[in-house]
């Protein structure tokens, strides 16, 4: 039984006076990167709105409240060679700090007192970022694959607070009003919708000292959207973009994420779509040279998520490729899994994932949303890593039959118009 000792991680938690959680992995030699996540991302935007969580982002990036301009919060940390940034995804906000080593831990507080402490921003700066965004939207609007993975979502999740693009849209960005943001700053970065996240090499009493003298608003918390059913599947969806270069996916939706349906159906979509060796590649590009290369995919949201592959294909060679992907789909359905296809796998995914967590960011990224979530149990590393050596070709098969059923499945083909 691999434990997170093993990796040379110590796991510990703990409560701020405030309320807030902390979760460190203690990683010796390590820098310190500290991620306060708040249960406020897209899914929180309001109706015609979309794209408000993620205007909020920019603006506390200021760090207004203790640094006149976001250059100068810039060179503040990276005078100690620290760097700082923010995310939105459908469900968190979140704001990155790493430094050095604990030394610099009073840089790493006074930036996160300026970025999520009663972030000040004005209209002026809202007027700013908002021109900022509109720039960022046009080139997301402008990347093939990006529009590929949002539009496979809008259409999975359709009808839920999902569907909706993080960015916003050109028409919700400017219905957003100065004060909708100030609702949502004050609803949003409270300690009850907060977790701490770090790795690095400090105690768990050193970076709580410090974390506690942050006076983070109080509030109520947020609750995660559910979702209880999909209502695109089965269908084929078939949608007209720019450029020559088309994308296919297909995919199925179950397996909750932090299970082992979930690490069963990641294993499949492995053996599909991970790499050179994986059947779509040798097949579609060893073979019959019709595509570079393909990804295994999964959105997860709340209590669903959906597992397939995505692949980049030329319009010359769209239809072939589909015909040959959704036949390898029935095939796998017919003949299942070999146990020399499984253990390749397993055991790809098992040393692939060490060689990744040699950062502290990779911790983080890695651990934050089961800790926020808190089925920290089932979402650590080592849990995972357990779950994948004991999976077996029986439980292959058997989530095979139960999520990749004909009528669960779900293609969507980004083509030129």
């Amino acid at each position: 039984m691999i434990t997170l000792k093993d990796f040379g991680v110590e796991r510990s938690e703990q409560k701020l006076t405030n309320g807030a959680k902390v979760v460190l992995f203690k990683k010796k030699g390590s820098p310190i990167l500290i991620r306060a996540s708040f249960k406020a991302g897209a899914s929180f935007d309001k109706k015609s709105k979309e794209g408000s969580a993620h205007f909020l982002e920019h603006l506390i990036s200021n760090g207004r409240k203790n640094f006149p301009s976001k250059d100068l919060l810039a060179e503040y940390i990276e005078s100690i060679g620290g760097t700082f940034s923010a995310s939105t995804t459908n469900e968190f906000l979140s704001v990155d700090v790493q430094i050095a080593d604990k030394t610099d831990i009073s840089y790493a507080i006074k930036v996160l007192d300026s970025i999520i402490v009663k972030p000040e921003f004005s209209e002026a700066d809202y007027e700013k970022e908002r021109s900022v965004i509109i720039s960022e939207l046009k080139q997301f609007l402008g990347d093939k694959k990006k529009i590929a993975a949002q539009t496979v979502i809008s259409k999975v999740f359709s009808h839920t607070a999902f569907e909706h693009p993080i960015i916003g849209t050109l028409d919700s960005l400017n219905a957003i009003s100065f004060s909708d943001l100030l609702i949502a700053r004050d609803s949003g970065l409270t300690t009850s919708n907060l977790t701490f996240t770090i790795c690095g090499d400090i105690s768990l009493s050193e970076i709580c000292s410090h974390l506690d003298t942050l006076e983070i608003r109080q509030g109520k918390e947020n609750s995660i959207s559910t979702i209880d059913n999909l209502s695109e599947l089965g269908q084929e969806h078939r949608i007209s973009t720019h450029g020559d270069q088309n994308f296919i996916f297909i995919g199925y939706p179950g397996g909750q994420e932090y299970t082992k349906d979930s690490v069963c159906m990641k294993l499949i979509m492995q053996i599909l779509a991970g790499g050179r060796n994986s059947r779509l590649v040798k097949l579609l590009r060893y073979e019959k040279g019709l595509i570079y290369g393909a990804s295994p995919v999964r959105y997860n949201f709340s209590n669903q998520s959906v597992s397939g592959v995505m692949i980049p294909v030329s319009s010359e060679h769209t239809e072939q490729a589909l015909q040959i992907i959704k036949d390898s789909f029935v095939d796998l359905s017919l003949n299942y899994i070999s146990e020399a296809e499984l253990q390749f796998v397993k055991n790809k995914r098992m040393k692939s994932q060490k060689i990744l967590m040699q950062t502290s960011q990779s911790w983080v990224d890695f651990h934050f949303r089961s800790e926020i979530l808190d089925v920290s149990k089932n979402g650590n590393l080592d849990h995972f890593i357990n779950m994948i050596d004991e999976i077996t070709p029986n439980d292959i098969s058997k989530a095979i039959q139960t999520y990749m059923s004909p009528m669960h499945q779900i293609v969507v083909v980004l083509s030129q118009k």
